[in-house]
């Protein structure tokens, strides 16, 4: 099966010869976990970040839906968005115009 994965913000580094974005040949009955293997996520992240949670690594888009499970068996044709957790903001004022 043929799976798309774009990567967004720094991730783009892990496919630079393509901009970020690939379409990946998966086996069928593949997971996500399968396809994070295969993209190098436990080189960039390392395994025990992949092992301690989805969220705490990445967060994943499989056809425009958030997934949190490494588990989630893959189909033909799924589109895969790849970002870094969106974190920020906590303690710190906003002062327009700064």
């Amino acid at each position: 099966m043929r799976v798309h994965v774009k990567l967004l913000s720094s991730l783009r580094e892990m496919l630079p010869e393509s901009g970020g974005e690939q379409d990946f040949d998966l086996p069928d009955g593949a997971s996500l976990r399968d396809l994070l293997l295969r993209l190098g996520f436990e080189t960039y992240f390392g395994e025990a970040s992949l092992e301690k949670g989805l969220a705490n690594a990445v967060q994943v888009l499989i056809n425009q839906v958030f997934e949190g499970s490494l588990e989630r068996i893959l189909k033909d044709g799924d589109e895969t968005v790849f970002f870094p957790p969106i974190s920020g903001g906590k303690g710190t004022e906003f002062i327009p115009g700064s």
